[in-house]
């Protein structure tokens, strides 16, 4: 993603002792180019995309924020919907199913996946994923 980010800053906070946790490394590879693609769509160049990570008990939760122009309340829940796009003044591409085939990997990893709106500006996507693997 090196062409796409530019200049655009990244900034990761991992802590080192994240335990290992059972997931599909290509799947969950697309998820992050998806969601670091569309931070880099809908934010400023100069603006930082930043990553967290942390774990609690039973989940590691992942949260990406930029600092673009973030998302209508009113689209919050439905942006996972397959083919829903947020309509925008702005002509930035694309079919509506990345973050719709986001929520689908994170799901059938057992996690949930949801967006909400940075008080400063711009958005959050925070992942939640079991430590364990769950199998029903």
């Amino acid at each position: 993603m090196e062409e796409r980010l530019g200049k655009k800053p990244v900034k990761i906070n991992i802590p080192a002792d994240l335990p290992l946790i059972p997931l599909d490394i290509a799947l969950f590879g697309q998820v992050l180019v998806n969601l670091i693609d569309n931070a880099i769509k809908f934010s400023p160049p100069d603006t930082p995309i930043i990553i967290d990570v942390a774990q609690s008990k039973n989940d590691i939760n992942i949260q990406i924020k930029d600092q673009g122009i973030g998302i209508p309340n009113d689209d919050l829940d439905r942006v996972f919907n397959k083919f829903y796009r947020v309509s925008r003044p702005e002509n930035i591409s694309g079919t509506g199913l990345g973050l719709a085939i986001c929520k689908g990997i994170i799901e059938a990893h057992g996690g949930f996946i949801h967006a909400e709106n940075r008080p400063d500006g711009g958005t959050i996507i925070i992942i939640n994923l079991p430590k364990e693997k769950n199998d029903q």
